[in-house]
């Protein structure tokens, strides 16, 4: 059974977030790592949205690589190489992610527009 955001297995039904948020945002796109995608295609979609103000929720996998472990993120800015985002696993809601660090690795986007 369907219910709000979330499917059978408990995922989150990313086109569907733009139904919980205020104001209203419209979902763009979900993008991956694969055989047309790589990290640095991904890392210039973030750049580009972050620099209008846009919401991009950034998805990192877990150790070991290929778990499908994945935690997830919301890039608020950028600071050098890194990006500035609020994580829900920490006490303090914010730090600084690397999308190449070893231990969440940037695995994929989902983007969002006002």
């Amino acid at each position: 059974m369907e219910h709000g955001g979330y499917n059978d297995a408990d995922n989150v039904r990313w086109s569907e977030v733009v139904n919980f948020i205020e104001p209203e945002i419209t979902w763009i796109s979900d993008r991956e790592i694969g055989p047309e995608t790589n990290r640095v295609d991904l890392m210039s979609d973030i750049d580009t949205d972050v620099a209008q103000g846009y919401p991009v929720i950034v998805q990192g996998e877990r150790p070991p690589a290929g778990s499908g472990n994945y935690h997830f993120m919301l890039v608020v800015g950028r600071c050098g190489g890194q990006y500035i985002v609020a994580d829900p696993a920490l006490s303090t809601g914010r730090r600084l992610y690397d999308p190449n660090e070893i231990n969440l690795p940037l695995r994929g986007i989902h983007r969002y527009a006002p």
